[in-house]
């Protein structure tokens, strides 16, 4: 995928279906940048970003995790939760946690087939007995409060945040 005329047009000419949503994620990017905003104003942009995504959002974090796009966006991670049909990327340019579960076993395949052909590592894989595909959903009911927890500790990580390796240890141990 050309990741200026993604960005410019949102759309994704290499993908099928749903590839109007792709160049959401990194106008985003730039959207967050560009404001001047209490909040925002405390991101250091210097250490990169980070990008995640479920469902349909997974398929858009796969595409702007492409390595055409992850040093123009400075993308440093990403994390697909339940990525959706054509979420399958054999150019991810950047470290990637992957999030499955058997009450989600069609969906997660997909998203484990774009786990195994990721060449960069650290990459992490994580398939949970039960769950469903709306394990990220926060609104009850909750399916798993700690996926968002366990996301951050991924980012933190691969941000270079983690000082004291806590992070490292709640994902690698």
């Amino acid at each position: 995928a050309d990741c200026n005329q993604v960005a410019v047009t949102g759309k994704n000419p290499d993908a099928d279906g749903w590839n109007t949503w792709f160049g959401e994620q990194l106008k985003a990017i730039d959207w967050a940048k560009q404001q001047d905003d209490e909040i925002l104003n405390l991101v250091d942009w210097s250490v990169g970003v980070s990008i995640a995504g479920h469902s349909m959002g997974g398929q858009v974090t796969a595409w702007a995790a492409h390595s055409n796009c992850t040093s123009q966006w400075n993308i440093k991670a990403a994390a697909v939760h339940h990525g959706v049909w054509a979420t399958t990327n054999d150019q991810i340019g950047v470290p990637l946690a992957a999030f499955g579960s058997t009450g989600d076993a069609d969906i997660s395949m997909k998203t484990k087939q774009m786990f195994d052909q990721s060449t960069v590592y650290p990459k992490i894989w994580r398939y949970l007995k039960g769950s469903s595909h709306l394990e990220p959903v926060t609104e009850p009911p909750v399916e798993n409060p700690y996926l968002a927890t366990f996301t951050a500790a991924w980012f933190k990580y691969n941000l270079g945040q983690d000082p004291d390796g806590k992070f490292h240890d709640m994902i690698f141990d």
